[in-house]
């Protein structure tokens, strides 16, 4: 009978033990969860991003485009409040490819525009690309999304 009796404590003991056990691995397991979703959220909000310069500077910009007719004064205007390097812009129908209307050529700092001028949105297009080559290189389908969108976003505040 006392050895029926050490075996029923212990076997209570037993179920105790694993049912502190399984708490305590639930506990850690939620823990894990929330400390994943908290490095998810983390990692959100510390990715880059290039946010559209403030109604002046675009018009600043523009203004310097209408004193001389030259993207490279618009552009140093940009490029000084992003604070990246400089970027040019040329006039060379042979650098851009079939189809396009401008290009950018990262490793030259290059913007290259067809005869007759580029639109407002094609040279904001392009500088995005500089933009993105300095301080979010992202690369392929998102980084033409980008500028899709930083190109409508300054034509906007362009007037």
């Amino acid at each position: 009978m006392g050895c029926q009796r050490i075996a029923n404590i212990d076997a209570r003991l037993w179920v105790g033990a694993k049912m502190t056990l399984r708490t305590q691995l639930d506990d850690a397991l939620r823990r894990v969860r929330d400390l994943e979703q908290e490095v998810a959220q983390l990692k959100e909000q510390s990715k880059p991003r290039i946010d559209i310069p403030p109604h002046w500077l675009i018009q600043a910009s523009k203004q310097a485009l209408g004193r001389t007719g030259k993207w490279n004064d618009c552009y140093n205007v940009l490029t000084t409040y992003y604070g990246i390097p400089r970027v040019r812009n040329l006039v060379d129908d042979s650098k851009i490819p079939k189809g396009a209307d401008g290009v950018y050529y990262q490793n030259e700092k290059t913007v290259y525009g067809k005869q007759g001028g580029m639109s407002t949105w094609i040279a904001m297009h392009e500088f995005a690309h500089h933009l993105c080559a300095h301080l979010m290189p992202i690369g392929g389908e998102a980084e033409q999304a980008f500028c899709n969108s930083f190109a409508t976003e300054m034509e906007k505040n362009w007037t």
